[in-house]
């Protein structure tokens, strides 16, 4: 739909969501792949990574509020909605997540208690500005479209 209609954002946008659905065939092929080989962990690993690229239009709409309320809209054309913004988070919307993913994984790797906590305070502080960014995004989009 977003080659043949046309969507917000331009063709740059469009060719990262079109990126992500195809991260998501792949990844279902992969979750399904390593399940029936009985391969339980990497299993796990893919499921997780399948469930991250599935929520990249959630991600996208979080982060894009959460950078507003930061910056107030810089780098983004809320005309066209492009910009420089608009450009990075179409691909950052589903890379940050995933590399955030491979962060965890190699923590639950590495025996070390310093790099854990390291690892676990990148994690809370994501967590945290995902926090702020569904707030933000509830109040600022979805409550309003709701009550009316």
């Amino acid at each position: 739909m977003t080659w043949v209609r046309g969507s917000a954002g331009g063709p740059i946008l469009g060719m990262g969501n079109t990126l992500a659905g195809v991260l998501i065939l792949l990844f279902s092929i992969w979750a399904v792949r390593t399940a029936r080989q009985k391969q339980f962990q990497q299993h796990q690993r893919w499921a997780l990574r399948l469930f991250l690229v599935c929520n990249v239009t959630w991600f996208f709409r979080v982060g894009m509020f959460l950078w507003i309320l930061l910056t107030g809209g810089a780098g983004v054309d809320f005309e066209t909605f492009t910009g420089p913004f608009v450009t990075f988070w179409a691909y950052g919307q589903f890379i940050i997540p995933l590399l955030l993913a491979e962060l965890y994984f190699q923590g639950l790797k590495n025996i070390k208690p310093s790099t854990q906590y390291v690892i676990s305070g990148v994690l809370l502080g994501v967590t945290l500005l995902m926090l702020i960014g569904i707030l933000v995004v509830t109040v600022g989009a979805w409550i309003p479209r709701v009550v009316g």
